[in-house]
């Protein structure tokens, strides 16, 4: 059972893929990527080498669909593979073959892809596409994630699910993953998914609340530590941070409180020792 969310999205122009199977280690087998070029799920019984082969095609200058068929054309076992498709103009190939196992479907709408096989039955991948839609005015990886996990609602086998993830690259060429999530071996993948995200989030406002400090303003700075509290209310790391944000900008009592307070660590007094 696998099933998977290609979609670009269209404020930033970024490409991404949701993916949940039963199977081990999701994150090395069905998502491939490449920031400005395209995005493809492969699925399944998913050929590993197909991600790179598209990706070479794709660089020498040929659309997605004939990328596609370059590989297809050629493919012993087309009937059991299923693959969603899009490129950084828009342009989608998807297909779900007879011998998929059931149920095994897809539903292709306005800049995203949903797939699915061995479905406990035909209302997932409608599901998946319904939150898609709903959420869509969420940021990108939510709505990706939310994507995935209205099978829930549709499926109620928990049991069957193994590993899970998460990517997405940005539409200039050549760029470093935004994100590049896996779970690849848990009970409840989804959970420890959202959990991860969850973290890449709070982490990404504590970078930005310390460029703050350094080249924007104290107020700036602030507001970005309180949304990465409010992520990791409990977080010491965000803390030991804040204490040093706050001592560059001549906040010499509020910064000792919070030192006093995380401090009773002996790791945390030799990183300020070192630090300073």
């Amino acid at each position: 059972m696998t099933y998977s969310v290609v979609a670009r999205d269209k404020k930033t122009g970024q490409l991404g893929i949701a993916v949940q199977t039963h199977w081990f280690g999701v994150g090395n087998n069905v998502p491939w990527l490449e920031s400005g070029v395209w995005a493809v799920a492969t699925q399944a019984q998913t050929n590993m080498d197909y991600g790179k082969k598209w990706l070479e095609l794709m660089q020498s200058g040929k659309s997605v669909k004939l990328a596609f068929d370059e590989i297809a054309t050629s493919d012993e076992a087309l009937d059991v593979r299923q693959v969603a498709m899009m490129d950084n103009e828009w342009s989608i190939v998807t297909h779900t073959w007879s011998w998929c196992l059931n149920y095994a479907s897809y539903l292709q709408w306005d800049g995203f892809i949903v797939q699915g096989n061995i479905l406990t039955n035909e209302d997932v991948v409608p599901a998946m596409k319904e939150s898609y839609e709903k959420n869509i005015d969420k940021d990108f990886a939510e709505r990706l994630y939310l994507c995935i996990k209205a099978w829930e609602e549709a499926w109620w086998e928990l049991r069957w699910v193994q590993s899970a993830a998460l990517r997405i690259v940005p539409w200039i060429k050549g760029s470093y993953d935004i994100m590049n999530l896996r779970v690849d071996d848990h009970t409840t993948p989804l959970s420890e998914l959202k959990r991860q995200l969850d973290l890449q989030k709070a982490y990404n406002l504590l970078i930005q609340a310390e460029e703050a400090g350094f080249t924007g303003t104290y107020e700036e700075s602030l507001d970005l530590f309180s949304r990465a509290f409010e992520i990791l209310p409990d977080n010491e790391e965000f803390f030991f941070w804040k204490a040093f944000m706050l001592q560059n900008h001549w906040k010499k009592k509020q910064s000792e409180e919070i030192f006093n307070t995380i401090l009773k660590d002996e790791k945390w007094k030799e990183l300020k020792k070192r630090i300073s």
